[in-house]
Formats: C-alpha cells, sequence, structure tokens
C-alpha cells in the first residue's frame, strides 16, 4: 500500500512538474519579448496583442492545472506533500552525490567507451575472418552495446552513488520523461533498428533501393544503417 501510495505521488509529480515547466517557459517568453521590444505610440496596440496572446496561454494553463487537481481529487495539502517528497529526494540526492564520486564516474563511463570500442572492434573483425557467422555477429554488435551501456549505467548508480531507493524512482522517473520526450526521433530510430534486426528484411552485402537511393548495405545498427 505504502508502495502505490509513492508511485502515485510520483506521478502525480511529474504531471505537475511539466504544466509547471511549461507555465515558467511561457513567463520567461514573455519577459523576453516585452525586454526585447522597445515600447512607442506605433507599436503600442502590437505589445498589447503579444500581452493579451501570452496572458491567455498562461491562464489556459493555469486551468489546465486546477483540472488535474480536481480530476485526481488532490488538494492543496497533497500538492504541498508531494513538493515536500521532491523537495526531500532531492536534498538526499545533494548529500550523496560528492565530487570524488562524480570524478569517479566520469572515469568510469570514460573506461567503458573504449572498452565498448574495443570489444566491437574486436567482434568486427573476427566476423569479417569467419564468414559463416558474419551477420550473425554484426547483428549482436549493437545489443552487446547497449547492453553494456546499461551494465554501466546501473554499476555508476548503485555501486558508486549508492542513492536512497525513493530517491532513485523520482530522479529516475523524471529523467526518463524528460529524456522521453526531447528524443522522441531517436526512440523511434531504436525501435526501427531492433526491427530490422529481429525481421532482417534485408542483411549486410544486399544490394537494396530506397527512394531515390541505390547501394549495398554496409552497417545494419540500432540507430541507423548504412547504404553505399
Amino acid at each position: 500500500m505504502h508502495i502505490q501510495t509513492h508511485i502515485s505521488r510520483l506521478l502525480l509529480l511529474l504531471v505537475m512538474s511539466f504544466v509547471l515547466y511549461s507555465t515558467q517557459a511561457v513567463a520567461q517568453e514573455t519577459v523576453s519579448i516585452s525586454d526585447s521590444i522597445s515600447v512607442s505610440n506605433t507599436d503600442t496596440a502590437f505589445v498589447q496583442k503579444v500581452d493579451s496572446l501570452l496572458n491567455a496561454r498562461l491562464n489556459r494553463l493555469d486551468s489546465i492545472t486546477k483540472n488535474l487537481e480536481e480530476r485526481l481529487g488532490i488538494s492543496q495539502e497533497d500538492s504541498s506533500a508531494v513538493g515536500g517528497d521532491a523537495e526531500q529526494a532531492l536534498a538526499q540526492l545533494e548529500q550523496v552525490i560528492s565530487w570524488p564520486k562524480v570524478i569517479t564516474i566520469i572515469l568510469f563511463f570514460i573506461a567503458t567507451y573504449y572498452v565498448t570500442v574495443f570489444v566491437s572492434t574486436i567482434l568486427d573483425n573476427f566476423s569479417e575472418r569467419i564468414s559463416k557467422y558474419r551477420l550473425r555477429i554484426k547483428r549482436t554488435v549493437p545489443i552487446f552495446r547497449v547492453v553494456l551501456w546499461t551494465v554501466a549505467i546501473y554499476v555508476a548508480i548503485a555501486g558508486i552513488i549508492q542513492p536512497p531507493y525513493a530517491t532513485v524512482i523520482t530522479v529516475m522517473a523524471s529523467v526518463g520523461i524528460a529524456v522521453g520526450l526531447a528524443s522522441q526521433d531517436v526512440l523511434k530510430n531504436l525501435f526501427g533498428g531492433v526491427m530490422l534486426i529481429l525481421d532482417r528484411p534485408f542483411q549486410v552485402g544486399d544490394k537494396i533501393q530506397f527512394q531515390d537511393h541505390y547501394g549495398e548495405v554496409q552497417q545494419i545498427g540500432l540507430r541507423s544503417s548504412r547504404i553505399v
């Protein structure tokens, strides 16, 4: 029951944080426009029009926030409690992270990068020598990279930083929402790459035509494929 309550608060925090971020962005846009426009007798009507449009958008965001609170049955006390949980999680995170740990994580990620490049190069060279398993080995290289980086991130969080469990849930959920919104195209490419690897409509060495381009498939990856 406690876990379900915590998850509900977390989801509510994410929704309200997104609305608050949008409101702050609009407010900053208002300040930026007000600073950049020099008001004169001829520009007064234009400035008033822009100001009315921005105020209408702010009012709309405010009504959306109130709507969400009414639909979810959230009172002011609940909103304050969620905000307190977020502040407490950030405070715990600040206590856990220190400069030695940050430097250790940076060095660890650099080492992970070179290990990934080294092993990928070995697998590529190995696949060229053994023609029988060439395509199978090449298809495992992108998967190996994703798995290695996933393990590296887990080790960095659980082994080096070692934050409290509640803080991990709060921060990772917020980061996941932000990354998902900012990298929709990248995620689409990744899913497309996974489908290419599983369905195998074409393989490395095949000659295909895509729209106006015709060439030989040189590489099939999770994010992109190369045709020469």
